[in-house]
């Protein structure tokens, strides 16, 4: 199934997630890190996937 049609959240508090920063540049430089845990995913027909554990790599370029 297309990524498209799945949507996820993670449930308030948020207690399951770990968010590691590695790498805090300056204006116009990278924030980089890691995360993982479990979140509740559904897919098109809103079929639920509770805690399905995730985990990823992130890099974004710092404006503020």
């Amino acid at each position: 199934m297309e990524p498209a049609y799945w949507g996820g959240y993670c449930v308030n508090p948020c207690n399951s997630m770990t968010v590691t920063v590695t790498e805090f540049g300056a204006i116009g430089e990278f924030v980089r890190g890691t995360f993982n845990g479990t979140m509740d995913f559904y897919n098109a027909n809103q079929q639920e996937f509770p805690n399905t554990p995730i985990s990823g790599e992130f890099a974004v370029i710092r404006t503020q």
